[in-house]
């Protein structure tokens, strides 16, 4: 069973992702994001395992969050990474942190994602490769 979360929460964690930047929050696509998260919710529940289900949710998220969302006036990518991430905890995985040089590749990957260059498919590898059950 997939655990989920709110979309307070998800307000919530714009608000920390501008509040770090000193940046102003603001919700200016609501609608966009009730979407999205309805989206997640039926999005890929014909995967072969939970673990595939649970990644390719987490892709969706990330992505449509990332690049085709526009809820927030700021801080879209650091939202829909950090999201991301708690969407994985709340699911018994975790993402490895990596060294300095893996985050560099991360950020650069998420602004790439922002930007979309990448499809849906390659964001599910790419979560794939970094992604592990936790213990």
């Amino acid at each position: 069973m997939v655990t989920y979360f709110t979309k307070d929460a998800a307000i919530h964690a714009n608000k920390i992702a501008t509040s770090t930047y000193s940046q102003e929050h603001v919700v200016q696509q609501e609608a966009n994001l009730d979407y999205i998260l309805a989206r997640v919710e039926t999005y890929a529940e014909d995967s072969k395992s939970d673990k595939e289900k649970v990644l390719r949710k987490t892709a969706y998220l990330l992505r449509y969050l990332a690049y085709q969302g526009h809820i927030f006036t700021d801080g879209n990518k650091r939202t829909a990474f950090a999201l991301s991430r708690a969407f994985l905890e709340l699911n018994g995985y975790t993402m490895s942190a990596g060294d300095e040089k893996d985050q560099k590749a991360r950020a650069r990957m998420m602004k790439e994602i922002a930007e979309g260059r990448h499809s849906l498919s390659h964001v599910f590898k790419w979560l794939g490769k970094s992604v592990e059950r936790k213990i």
